[in-house]
This record gives C-alpha cells, structure tokens and sequence, in this order.
C-alpha cells in the first residue's frame, strides 16, 4: 500500500531521543541544496503518544535539521500512527547501517539498546544487516568508555587494536591501551601487558606445584638475606621442564640433607621470574653469594636481552606487513640474499666468490631491491640475529651505539615504521634498564 505524504510543519517535528546517530555531521551543503530544491525525500516521523499533534522523526534526521537552519515552514513526511519503542529503534538502526551513517561506538551503542529491549544477537543481525559475529564484537566494545573509544579511532585505532586490548584481563590496563592505542606506543605497550599476564599465570602455576613439592613462599626481603641462593627459573615457558619443578627429588638429592626449600615470585620491571632459596647448617655461604652475584649479572643481562627481542619483534611484524602488501617474498631471501644486503648496508663490497648454483639467485635478487619495495629490509634483520643484545655490550656490560641497526631504523621510516618512546631510549642509551647495571666496569668474567 502506497503511504500518504503529508506536509507537516517542521515545529511540530522533534528528533528522536533514541536516534543512533549522535553526529549529523556538517549540515552547511545539505542546508544549501534544500534552500535551492527543497526536501527532495521525504522523512517517516510517528506520532507522539504522548501530544498527539506532534511526531517524533524515526528517518530523516539530517534532513529535518537541515530544514530548519534553512527556515522551511513545512517539510513532506510519511506518518506511522502507532510502532513500539523497540520497533523504532531498530528501524532507525537498520536505516543508519544501511547508509553507512553510524560511526563504530555509534553502532555499539544501538546494540546494546536493542539489547536492553530484549533482543538477542540473532535477531539484531536480522534487524540491522549486520552479521552474528560483528554484533557481538560491537557488544564487547560497550565495555570501553565512549569518549575514549572516539578519540581512539579518531587517532588511527583499528577494530584489531581494540580486540588486542580485549586479550588483556586487567580493567586498568585496558584503560591504559586505549589511552594509546593509534599510537606508535601501543603495540610495545601491549606486548608488556600480554607478556606479563602470561608470566602471571604461569608464575601461579608453577608455585602451586613448588609448593606441593615441600618449597615454602617467602617475599620480604630481610627474610630473603637469611637463605642461601640456589638459582632462579627465569624462563617461566620452560620451567616446568627443570628439574626442580619437573624431579624435585631429584633436585634435592645435590642439596645439603638438612636444607629446607624455599621460593620467591619476583615480577620485574622487563622480565618476570622465580627465585630458589634455602636454608642448611652444612651449607657454604660464601660460595652461595659468589653463585648469587654472578646469576644478578646474567639476569640483568637477560633483561637486556628480553627489550631488544621485543623491539626486534616489532620491526619485524611491521616489514611483515610490508611485504605482504607487495610482492610474494621469494626464496632467495634467505642466506644468500643476506650475505649480499649485510655487505651493502655495511659500505662493503658484495662477495660473489659465492657457489655457483646461487649466481642466478644473486642475479634475480638485484633485480628485486627497487627503492619502492624496500624488501631487503627484511633479510637485514639477519645482521641483528648475529647481535642479539641490540645496543648492548656482554662483555663490557655497557650501552653502546649500533649504527647498523640505525641505519635499519632508517630504511625502516621510510615505510612508515614509528619507534615508540621505549624504542627510542633504548637505542640511545637513555632507557632505565641500564641504570640497573650491576657489572662493575671492566668486569669480563
């Protein structure tokens, strides 16, 4: 049946309270073009329960302000005498999905209103177009502040991003990824939240068995300095392998027979880790310190380590996606390839006293490094795998500066790689990680 059209005046005419779309966006063209040609499509409007001389606009809503700024008396509409509030909603979110209107926490708003009235997933996606899983997904986002989920996107945040953050269980530390995410802090922010969450678990897992196997907690310090060191378990993944989890009996047969277990959860600034400890009258202390000392410098030197893996990380998932947008990567970008960039990057000649079966590939890669692909990025990464401690000195326990990976950094810009601030102070010296040093200068062993 076709609707009538009527001409009703545009005072009479409210928005709609409940209307999905918060934003109208800018009215100025579309006040102009009505000016010019009038309302070229006409709104539907209900009429108010409440006066009924007056409506409620449930489609139209840009149009109906528009009308008004350009000071139309009358504005064409189709009348709906009665439709439930539920009913209303969904007409008016199914008619901003189809045209794209609704910004992303605009839609989860209107989910989470059809929601309260009673309906479920299914029948949203039914309702709006939208399928099962993005409902739900846009469900979840009703958890984040509005405000902050806005300026997240606005920032540059994608709906990947926001999923990342669901992953971490901590309320505040979902709070502070939001606060950066379209950042190029987000993603090392995000990898330290995850990893420590992971550390935590695991930590609680594997002192629940320290615990069933006679190893007593203990966390203050001045309780610490009465036990003797045995060793830490700082690769939590791999501690359930270790002999003092895996065959504490075995492990307490090379303890004094009097000794008594002990363990301690540290959760470090950049790596998480169990310490072991004990206490015996037939034990030697003062080997005990030297093995103490001695494991404080190669923990330090693992947090060092654990950094620059991370940032390493981050380089590559970015050039990752680089080549994924370009050309396939090829086989010659292994060893080969490698040996031909390190030399390049480092101003040196190219070696081609290589095998012979490698010359075509040699060729065939030439061709390949064009300054619009950038793809020998990728295999000097390869140049690093040699110096795993980045800016680091093992032997002298001091910073220094690495000027191939700089020059990584470089060619890494260009593709629009951003250092976080971490990053950054971790290639100039300036990161707190240093200043928790304790190897004596000149101290090699």
């Amino acid at each position: 049946m076709v609707q009538e059209i009527y001409q009703i005046p545009v005072d009479l005419i409210d928005p709609h309270p409940m209307n999905p779309r918060k934003d109208l966006g800018d009215l100025t063209e579309l006040v102009a073009s009505i000016k010019r040609s009038g309302i070229m499509q006409n709104l539907t409007i209900v009429r108010s329960a409440q006066e009924p001389n007056r409506f409620t606009c449930l489609i139209g809503h840009r149009r109906l302000a528009a009308a008004k700024l350009a000071g139309l008396a009358n504005i064409p509409a189709t009348i709906i005498d009665t439709m439930s509030e539920k009913d209303q909603i969904a007409t008016m979110v199914a008619e901003n999905m189809q045209r794209n209107d609704l910004t992303i926490t605009e839609q989860a708003s209107a989910v989470q209103l059809m929601l309260d009235f009673g309906d479920d997933f299914s029948t949203i996606a039914d309702r709006t177009g939208l399928s099962e899983s993005t409902v739900r997904r846009r469900a979840k986002l009703n958890k984040y502040d509005k405000k902050a989920l806005d300026k997240a996107f606005r920032r540059g945040a994608s709906l990947l991003d926001i999923e990342k953050i669901d992953q971490i269980e901590d309320a505040e530390k979902r709070e502070e990824l939001l606060k950066a995410a379209g950042t190029k802090n987000f993603n090392n922010l995000f990898k330290d939240f995850r990893d420590k969450q992971e550390s935590k678990k695991l930590i609680e897992e594997i002192s629940a068995i320290l615990e069933q196997n006679g190893f007593r907690p203990i966390s203050e310090k001045q309780e610490e300095a009465s036990r003797i060191y045995i060793q830490n378990l700082w690769n939590l993944k791999a501690a359930k392998d270790e002999e003092p989890v895996k065959d504490p009996a075995e492990f307490k047969k090379k303890l004094p027979s009097d000794a008594v277990l002990y363990y301690k959860t540290v959760l470090g600034s950049w790596h998480d880790e169990i310490d072991l400890y004990y206490t015996s009258e037939q034990a030697d202390a003062a080997e005990a310190e030297k093995r103490q000392e001695k494991d404080r410098v190669e923990n330090w030197i693992r947090s060092v380590k654990s950094i620059n893996t991370r940032f390493h990380n981050l380089r590559v998932e970015h050039i990752k996606k680089v080549i994924s947008k370009g050309k396939r990567e090829k086989p010659f970008f292994e060893s080969v390839l490698a040996d031909h960039v390190v030399k390049r990057l480092k101003g040196s000649g190219v070696n081609y006293g290589i095998d012979r079966k490698y010359e075509s590939i040699i060729r065939e890669a030439k061709k390949e490094i064009t300054s619009e692909m950038k793809l020998y990025i990728l295999v000097a990464f390869d140049l690093e795998k040699q110096a795993e401690s980045g800016c680091f000195s093992e032997y002298y326990g001091k910073y220094h500066e690495n000027e191939d990976i700089s020059k990584i950094y470089e060619l890494l810009a260009e593709d629009g790689y951003q250092q976080s601030d971490a990053e950054i102070s971790y290639y100039n010296g300036t990161h707190p990680v240093y200043s928790k040093n304790p190897k004596r200068d000149g101290d090699h062993e």
